[in-house]
């Protein structure tokens, strides 16, 4: 019995010590000694699955983002951005990416595909033809227009393609891409 005792408490210390580094480490702590160690524990457990379970991943490549929406049994909307450089692109990812209706209507119509070009600042950019966003530009983008938005069909055949649009809010884009389905 003191076995089990001793090998609890050292379980429990070493609990613990996980939770004050952790990103959260003080609101965490505070919830871990005002509630018991199986609360704390069910608590974190909920928050991180709620957390997973309700946001969509961007996929960087078509074939995932294709064997995804043959699953599911939906489009595809493809972004090409240049989320450090292109203004447009900075503010579709404030207003709308980022948005949690976006993110809940995304969950339930589409699979997202995103190719982003980032510049690094002072360094040269080789192309690496293999790269899976040159990929896609190659694909979908010959233009090479920031931002640009590709509609496809779950077997990555084009379906719309749009730009970037003058709306004010996330719900204006949801109509519009689902617009762009219907055409």
């Amino acid at each position: 019995m003191p076995v089990v005792i001793a090998i609890g408490i050292f379980a429990f210390i070493h609990f613990k010590i996980f939770l004050t580094r952790c990103f959260l480490n003080r609101f965490v702590f505070y919830i871990c000694a005002k509630y018991g160690v199986v609360k704390k524990c069910v608590l974190f457990v909920c928050l991180m699955l709620s957390a997973v379970g309700f946001c969509q991943e961007w996929n960087t490549e078509l074939e995932a983002a294709k064997s995804k929406a043959v699953a599911q049994n939906k489009n595809i909307l493809l972004v090409f951005s240049g989320s450090d450089w292109c203004a447009r692109c900075i503010e579709l990812e404030k207003k709308v990416w980022q948005n949690p209706e976006f993110k809940a209507e995304a969950e339930k119509n589409w699979v997202l595909l995103r190719a982003d070009f980032l510049q690094k600042k002072g360094e040269a950019d080789p192309v690496d033809i293999n790269d899976p966003k040159i990929i896609l530009a190659e694909r979908y983008n010959r233009n090479g227009f920031f931002p640009y938005i590709v509609l496809l069909d779950k077997y990555g055949r084009v379906i719309e393609r749009g730009g970037y649009e003058e709306f004010n809010t996330a719900k204006e884009y949801i109509e519009y891409f689902k617009k762009l389905g219907k055409k």
